[in-house]
């Protein structure tokens, strides 16, 4: 029998999740900015969540859909948003896909780890706050 050779995917962790999502609020606080926050690992599961009091409603599931989109394409979703607005539309079929700034993928080492997911502000603000989440990686 033939040796097999095992790939073992390297995912964010809880701990490192966790610490990015602290890294996010309180830079949303000193912003003085309401966001919900979601990081997901590589496949786009959660790992974790944090929504500020003040926060939309309706941000929390868009923090999380934008991480996973940001895992999904392994690209900024602000790449995704600019697709659509050049009338690039296919991507629209495929479900819970989310065209709008403000997720980015985590990478360590090379590979892709994880993503994270802002919104509550403006686009350029979830995507503003979204980078410096990413710059404490």
């Amino acid at each position: 029998m033939s040796q097999l050779n095992y790939y073992a995917a390297n995912n964010i962790t809880f701990m490192a999740a966790q610490g990015l999502l602290n890294v996010g609020i309180e830079t949303a606080i000193k912003q003085k900015i309401a966001v919900s926050i979601a990081v997901v690992d590589r496949a786009g599961q959660l790992v974790a969540f944090g929504k500020m009091d003040a926060a939309p409603p309706i941000s929390a599931s868009v923090a999380e859909g934008k991480a996973r989109t940001a895992a999904a394409i392994q690209d900024s979703t602000e790449l995704f948003e600019s697709m659509i607005n050049r009338g690039e539309v296919a991507m629209l079929s495929v479900p819970h896909l989310v065209p709008l700034k403000g997720g980015l993928p985590l990478c360590a080492g090379g590979e892709i780890i994880g993503a994270v997911g802002v919104s509550g502000s403006t686009g350029e603000g979830d995507l503003s706050l979204a980078k410096c989440i990413v710059a404490a990686l």
